[in-house]
């Protein structure tokens, strides 16, 4: 419900106290999301260059990608919550017509708000595609030089800023939802134009998600049935360890992925469906908060399963001790 003209009272569903304790957890999730992304690609380069591995360096790409997200908290997310808190309905309506018509900073948000998701899609699916390769041909896997990883990580780069295009058109409206202290893009879905736009965006994020699943799903089949055959021939065990640890680190972090940001891309594509904004606002800013989580959700897995991470960890701050007691 909007307040009056004459209103002093915000314009949102929360209260004060709930409104400061949500703004301690954007601020918190930023932090730990740069940081600990930060801290993980440090962990990589600070390495000689000869112990790094090509997954290494896929690993240190995704932290990248995954820090977009702490950097659109800090800069548009964390300020929007300050500002809604003390504005009220009528100067919210104001600033959403002067959104829709030609502020550069909601365009700029919203993009690098699908950049980060789209990243996040693009990397799993590169590193699921990549282990696909060293099962069926391992020997034209073993050969690849840093150059190669590089180039292929350069195309997923490419790949994931082509899948923001749709927002960089005029007929993506970006609105100011005061219940989400964000941007989020609508399209007229009335003209051939907008669903046009909407269909490719929809092809460019949706169809590499759906074949990251299928991916995973194929190479877990494979994997245990190779595992079945190894075991009667005896193969190594440890072998066959590696593979399992690798392929649950790949699983969780899939999962992570689908559990933090796909049910806030299809209620946003619902939204705009039915061409409208937000239809239930709690909803919609829990999912969103959710979502802005996934930044995490990598590095977590890492500093569980990751042993060489941990190891890495541990020398750098053993190193930062000496050089403070020094």
């Amino acid at each position: 419900m909007q307040a009056s003209p004459t209103s002093p009272k915000p314009q949102s569903f929360l209260s004060i106290h709930l409104a400061q304790f949500i703004l301690a957890g954007f601020i918190i999730t930023a932090v730990l999301i740069i940081l600990g992304n930060g801290w993980f690609v440090a962990s990589v380069f600070t390495l000689k260059k000869k112990s790094r591995t090509r997954y290494d360096y896929a690993k240190a790409s995704l932290a990248i990608a995954d820090a977009i997200g702490g950097v659109t908290l800090f800069v548009f997310n964390i300020p929007n919550l300050i500002w809604s808190l003390d504005t009220t309905g009528p100067k919210i309506k104001d600033y959403n017509e002067f959104v829709a018509s030609h502020s550069l900073a909601p365009k700029v948000a919203i993009i690098l708000l699908h950049f980060n998701y789209s990243s996040s899609v693009y990397h799993i699916l590169y590193a699921t595609v990549n282990k696909f390769i060293a099962i069926k041909w391992p020997f034209q896997a073993n050969v690849k030089s840093t150059k190669q990883i590089f180039f292929h990580l350069a195309a997923v780069w490419s790949f994931s800023a082509l899948a923001t295009l749709p927002m960089w058109f005029p007929e993506a409206r970006i609105v100011y939802q005061s219940e989400l202290f964000s941007y989020m893009p609508t399209f007229d879905i009335k003209n051939v134009e907008g669903i046009v736009i909407l269909t490719v965006g929809t092809f460019l994020l949706i169809v590499p998600y759906i074949a990251m699943t299928i991916l995973t799903f194929v190479i877990l089949y494979v994997l245990h049935f190779s595992n079945k055959k190894s075991q009667s021939m005896r193969r190594s065990g440890n072998s066959r360890k590696v593979e399992t640890n690798f392929w649950t680190t790949m699983a969780l972090m899939h999962l992570g992925f689908t559990l933090t940001v796909v049910p806030l891309l299809a209620l946003v594509f619902l939204d705009i469906r039915r061409a409208t904004t937000c239809t239930n606002g709690i909803l919609h800013f829990v999912l969103n908060f959710i979502a802005t989580m996934s930044g995490l959700v990598n590095v977590t897995i890492y500093s569980f399963r990751d042993r060489r991470f941990r190891h890495r960890t541990k020398t750098m701050f053993y190193k930062l001790g000496r050089i403070n007691t020094s």
